[in-house]
């Protein structure tokens, strides 16, 4: 008996250091990311600054307006053969530009500043320089999350069939838009404890028994296959390439609880009062 459990032991020492590899392997790819993050932040503040447009007329200002929606047509054109997820954020920002716009108002009220049309430009460069951090799939790896596993519904729903429970298309904050059948606007960051309370208050689709999901539950849904996200993106538009919460704590860790990476598939811990995004969950059939 001492023998077998002297054997136990040094096998489950062995397994407790592999999980601490696994662990601090995870560590230093977050600080890949995030010092990726950082240099891509300082690119775009670089380019915010060097960014200039002379000053314009009014009838200046409606023909660049005029060329910028053009121009978006054309780059969602099948012939530019740009990546669906490409196109779609395209599609997005088209459809925000046109409202913003106003193009059934007159040529004085929706007259724009300089600085304006300074930033729709660059949201214009930055939309396609995100081709160089687009989704990147294995061709050679079969997909676990193909299209066929899912039913989607108009209403920015997702059943999955393979687990039968139903998911929310967006993250938590994200507006679904039924047009393009797409998420809107940017996804708010939660600690734990808010995600838990923003679960139990959300009637989303009229259900009002979303909850946050475990974390068995959460990476059930990931995609080995992709990264940066590592999901569908056709069933999950606008997935953020980061860390999602689960309900799951970590049980010899009271200050943490498991979290599930969307840039490559796998899940970590991480102390409760970080501040990730949310995906929610329902029982569905």
């Amino acid at each position: 008996i001492i023998d077998n459990a002297i054997s136990y032991k040094n096998y489950t020492d062995k397994q407790n250091n592999k999980v601490h590899n696994i662990i601090c392997r995870s560590s230093k790819l977050d600080k890949k990311v995030n010092a990726l993050t950082t240099q891509i932040e300082e690119a775009n503040n670089e380019l915010k600054t060097t960014l200039s447009i002379p000053e314009l007329t009014i009838d200046e200002h409606n023909n660049t307006w005029s060329c910028i929606v053009q121009a978006l047509s054309n780059l969602i054109n099948q012939r530019c053969k740009l990546p669906e997820n490409i196109s779609q954020k395209i599609r997005i920002f088209s459809k925000k530009l046109a409202k913003m716009m106003g193009l059934n108002k007159s040529t004085q009220e929706f007259k724009m500043t300089t600085k304006r049309i300074n930033i729709m430009l660059l949201s214009i460069i930055l939309i396609l320089s995100g081709q160089l951090q687009a989704q990147t799939c294995n061709s050679y790896t079969t997909l676990v999350s193909p299209d066929s596993r899912f039913t989607t519904d108009s209403n920015g729903t997702v059943t999955d069939n393979q687990t039968g429970l139903m998911w929310m298309s967006c993250s938590l904050g994200q507006d679904w838009d039924s047009d393009s059948s797409t998420c809107m606007e940017t996804a708010i960051k939660y600690n734990w404890k808010e995600a838990l309370g923003a679960a139990e208050s959300t009637g989303f689709a009229r259900y009002s028994d979303w909850r946050l999901p475990n974390v068995s539950e959460l990476t059930s849904i990931t995609e080995i296959a992709c990264h940066s996200p590592a999901i569908n993106e056709s069933v999950f538009p606008t997935t953020g390439s980061s860390y999602y919460w689960s309900s799951s704590p970590y049980i010899e860790l009271n200050s943490d609880a498991w979290v599930v990476s969307f840039s490559f598939g796998f899940s970590n811990i991480a102390f409760k009062y970080d501040n990730y995004q949310v995906r929610l969950v329902r029982a569905g059939y």
